[in-house]
């Protein structure tokens, strides 16, 4: 498997640990990501519209674990960091190929936010703002996976035409 997490500008250690966090997810390395993630991290996938459940961590690992699982090869290209104290944001340019062999593309804008834990730097919150459209194209008809969406509002982002919900 083929990973790549390109970085060109002189790294603060927020920077780096989101580079360490892009490049993990690539590889699968979810024993990495629970490292640098404080023991009171919360993801959340935005947009709002979706109603995904803001997840902590352990809920936030198996998330990514089964997404990233549908994979054969992933992909993430950082570009545009913008970081200031406790918090740094990035565009990654992310694609892949999903285990049925279809090519994956999508676009994500993340902010995350530090602090310090056990005197180390950690990340502690994770917006991550995704295409919805590229969503619902590889998780629900390439994916079938659905256990993103609240099951409750499943019926309110369903794209037409797609079955075994």
């Amino acid at each position: 498997m083929v990973t790549t997490v390109t970085f060109d500008i002189a790294q603060s250690k927020q920077l780096s640990l989101m580079v360490t966090f892009a490049k993990a997810f690539a590889d699968a390395d979810f024993a990495t990501i629970e490292h640098i993630l404080t023991e009171d991290c919360v993801y959340h996938g935005m947009p709002r519209s979706m109603r995904w459940p803001p997840r902590p961590k352990q809920e936030f690992l198996q998330f990514a674990a089964t997404y990233r699982g549908n994979f054969i090869s992933f992909n993430n290209e950082l570009k545009w960091p913008a970081d200031s104290p406790g918090r740094t944001i990035c565009f990654i340019d992310t694609n892949g190929t999903t285990k049925d062999g279809r090519a994956y593309a999508q676009e994500i804008m993340m902010i995350i936010e530090f602090k310090t834990e056990d005197g180390e730097i950690k990340i502690s919150q994770i917006r991550e703002y995704i295409d919805t459209k590229i969503l619902h194209m590889t998780s629900y008809a390439s994916l079938r996976y659905v256990t993103f969406l609240e099951r409750d509002h499943r019926d309110d982002y369903s794209p037409a035409g797609v079955t075994n919900l």
